[in-house]
C-alpha cells in the first residue's frame, strides 16, 4: 500500500510534497536503506529542516557501502552545515571525510575555499589578518580545479574575485611577511599558505 502511493507521487514527480515526505518515511522505517535515507535527507534540506536531513544523511552514510557514494554523501552533509546550519568548522570536517574517499572531489576543495571565505572577516584581528584568509582560500580553490578541470568555470572566476581580497605588498611587507614566506592562518582554520 505504502510502496503503490510512493510509486503514484514519483509518477506525479511530487517528491516535494509533504505526502510524499511521510510515506517515505513510513517506509524508510520499515525497511531502512542508504538510498531511502538520502531521498529524505535531500527532501529536509529542500525544506530547510536542517536537523532531520542531518539525521538522514548520517544515516545514509552510515548504510551506504559503495565508497564514491559515500563520498557524494558527506560533501552533501558539509553543504547542509555550511548553507543551513553556519557551522563552518563541522562543514569542513565533512568535506574532508569526502576529500578521504575521494581524493579527487574538486567540489570539496571548492567548499572549504567558500567556507573560508565567508569566515575571513571573523578570523583574526586585523585588516592584513582577515585578507591572509584569501590566501588559502585561493589555495584550495587551485586544488579543486586541479583534481577536476572540468570545474574551472566555476573556479576561475572565483579564484579572480578572491585574489583581489589579499593583502597588499606594502601591507605584508609591514607586517614582517615576503613574498614566498611560508605564513600560519590560526582561528579555526588554522592552515599554512604562502605569502604572495
Amino acid at each position: 500500500m505504502l510502496e503503490t502511493m510512493q510509486n503514484k507521487k514519483k509518477r506525479e514527480k511530487c517528491y516535494d510534497s509533504e505526502l510524499y515526505a511521510k510515506i517515505s518515511e513510513k517506509m524508510y522505517a520499515i525497511d531502512k536503506s542508504p538510498h531511502a535515507a538520502h531521498v529524505l535527507a535531500q527532501y529536509f534540506f529542500k525544506k530547510n529542516k536542517s536537523e532531520k536531513s542531518e539525521k538522514y544523511y548520517k544515516e545514509a552514510i552510515d548504510l551506504q557501502k559503495d565508497s564514491t557514494k559515500k563520498a557524494d554523501l558527506y560533501f552533501e552533509l558539509a553543504l547542509l552545515y555550511f548553507n543551513q546550519m553556519d557551522q563552518y568548522s563541522t562543514a569542513r570536517n565533512y568535506a574532508r571525510k569526502c576529500l578521504d574517499f575521494d581524493p579527487k572531489y574538486g567540489k570539496a576543495y571548492k567548499l572549504i575555499g567558500q567556507i573560508y571565505a565567508a569566515s575571513a572577516e571573523n578570523c583574526g584581528e586585523s585588516l592584513f589578518e582577515h585578507q591572509a584568509v584569501y590566501w588559502a582560500v585561493v589555495d584550495k580553490l587551485i586544488q579543486a580545479r586541479a583534481v577536476s578541470p572540468e570545474l574551472a568555470d566555476e573556479v576561475n572566476p572565483l579564484i579572480s574575485r578572491y585574489t583581489a581580497n589579499f593583502p597588499s605588498q606594502e601591507d605584508y611587507f609591514f607586517n614582517g611577511y615576503q613574498k614566498g614566506q611560508k605564513y600560519n592562518i590560526e582561528c579555526w582554520i588554522n592552515e599554512t599558505t604562502t605569502v604572495r
